[in-house]
């Protein structure tokens, strides 16, 4: 890409910022942007893994996470991708929200920032599953009052994302856990289902079964 291409990139992103924050990226507008950031950055995410990058990246970056484990498989990838990206979306909006997001005078387009995002994020999700008591074993990554309040999903999914549950999240698959991610950020279960390349239904599965023990914990 040339230096004249590079420079017209970014101004599109940079009008599409100003627009998302002018809507305080909530919306229609956000919903595809997201979408179409995750499409782009799962794939990415998940090629880093599997090739290795992803440790020399974190290194680069002065947060080392060890060598590439030799016995993780394709499905720990996968997940581990899942989450960081889902993690790194959510952290993405949250700082944009609060005014410490995206800076065209950095340099970076949109998506080379978000994929930085997900290195961070990645950091977490990794150092977490690494402590679990085996290694395709899950942990809780990060709290959920990192997240934003409020969103424009159903009210008593959003409920299942509150303080009353978190204690119980470090339980959960990390596909779960990335369903409870996008309902804490008020997507619905058809949006969810798009972004993850589920079925609505599997959403609605998931976040039943959560609720459900939930509501058997309680004494």
């Amino acid at each position: 890409m040339s230096d004249d291409e590079y420079a017209d990139r970014l101004a599109a992103d940079r009008v599409l910022y100003e627009r998302l924050a002018d809507l305080d990226f909530v919306g229609s507008a956000w919903d595809e942007f997201a979408e179409a950031l995750i499409g782009y950055a799962l794939p990415v995410c998940t090629g880093w893994l599997r090739s290795g990058l992803i440790f020399k990246l974190c290194a680069e970056r002065s947060v080392p996470v060890g060598p590439t484990p030799t016995n993780w498989t394709v499905e720990d990838r996968h997940e581990l991708a899942l989450e960081t990206v889902a993690l790194a979306l959510a952290r993405f909006r949250s700082g944009a929200q609060l005014g410490r997001g995206w800076d065209p005078a950095g340099g970076a387009s949109l998506k080379t920032f978000f994929m930085g995002r997900c290195i961070y994020a990645f950091v977490q999700v990794y150092r977490n599953w690494r402590r679990s008591d085996t290694l395709g074993g899950v942990t809780l990554v990060f709290d959920l009052r990192e997240l934003p309040e409020g969103g424009t999903g159903d009210p008593a999914d959003l409920a299942i994302a509150g303080e009353q549950v978190r204690d119980a999240l470090d339980e959960l698959d990390p596909r779960t856990r990335a369903i409870l991610i996008l309902v804490a950020e008020g997507y619905s279960h058809r949006e969810i289902g798009e972004i993850l390349h589920i079925t609505p239904r599997a959403v609605e599965g998931a976040v039943h079964r959560h609720r459900r023990r939930m509501e058997r914990s309680v004494p």
